[in-house]
């Protein structure tokens, strides 16, 4: 994921990130390997510091701390289960007060589509990027793995997805 330079934005190669969980894990590792700084904030220290030092040249950022440090990062990327429908804090909203006005806003929670944390993200006119297509390029590979079938992932596949989750 390469963004462009522009002037007077944050660092193009600095990502902060969410969570120190299993989805942590892979968004971490795959942002490393595109070559951006990844951060890492967590609610528990010990697991933001454990995902870190699993990765190169990671570092960690106090969880109490990371909504002032916003404007040192171009990526922001959700990957707590925080303002998920039905999970813990569904109200889930940082304070982008600090970002910079070039942040992209990731969440991978799909249910809802738009988070409160998306929703504060497009408020203040940020790009966003919600779950959905994560969660179905991911399931991708599952089912070539049962089927032998390469699904496509578009609109429609998208659509008939989520009139599965609202009813």
């Amino acid at each position: 994921m390469e963004l462009p330079d522009d002037s007077g934005a944050p660092d193009t190669q600095r990502v902060l990130l969410l969570g120190a969980g299993g989805a942590a894990r892979s968004v971490a590792v795959s942002l490393a390997a595109a070559g951006m700084q990844v951060c890492i904030t967590n609610r528990t220290r010990a697991r933001a510091d454990e995902l870190a030092a699993s990765l190169p040249s990671a570092s960690v950022c106090p969880w109490d701390e990371w909504e002032a440090t916003l404007g040192d990062y171009a990526v922001l990327v959700n990957t707590t289960s925080l303002g998920m429908e039905g999970g813990p804090e569904p109200g889930f909203c940082p304070v982008l007060d600090q970002a910079s006005t070039k942040l992209v806003v990731a969440d991978i929670v799909y249910v809802p589509q738009v988070t409160p944390l998306l929703a504060e993200a497009q408020r203040r006119g940020l790009r966003t990027v919600g779950g959905l297509g994560m969660l179905l390029h991911q399931a991708r590979f599952g089912f070539h793995a049962w089927f032998g079938v390469e699904p496509q992932v578009d609109a429609q596949t998208e659509a008939y997805v989520m009139a599965g989750f609202s009813g």
